[in-house]
């Protein structure tokens, strides 16, 4: 990048994106969203999705628990906010908008 102007090779992360993927929930629910054929899901059916793909360890319905707080109070808004997806948390539904630059940010980090 030369100084004072504009990146030379345009391969300039977006600070906001990378931490949105930081975070190992969020990349689990953004690989599952991006993957799927389906646009519109559920709290439900997400944590289900989520949690067939966790770690056996512990008990099921307190984990599923734990997990469907979080995705609710923390992963879900915090990716409504960026525009990733809208959630509505009334109704516990969820559309995926999508965005290129975060589904490019994970295939980077699943090659590595």
């Amino acid at each position: 990048m030369s100084e004072g102007g504009p990146p030379d090779d345009g391969d300039e992360l977006d600070g906001a994106r990378v931490a949105l993927v930081a975070d190992e929930c969020r990349r689990r629910l953004l690989r599952h969203l991006a993957s799927g054929d389906r646009r519109e899901h559920t709290l439900a059916s997400l944590t289900a999705a989520l949690s067939e793909r966790a770690d056996a360890s512990g008990s099921t319905e307190g984990r599923d628990r734990d997990l469907r707080v979080a995705l609710h109070h923390v992963h879900l808004p915090k990716l409504d906010d960026a525009g990733v997806i809208h959630y509505d948390p009334d109704t516990h539904r969820i559309e995926y908008l999508g965005d290129p630059e975060i589904e490019s940010l994970l295939s980077r980090l699943d090659s590595e």
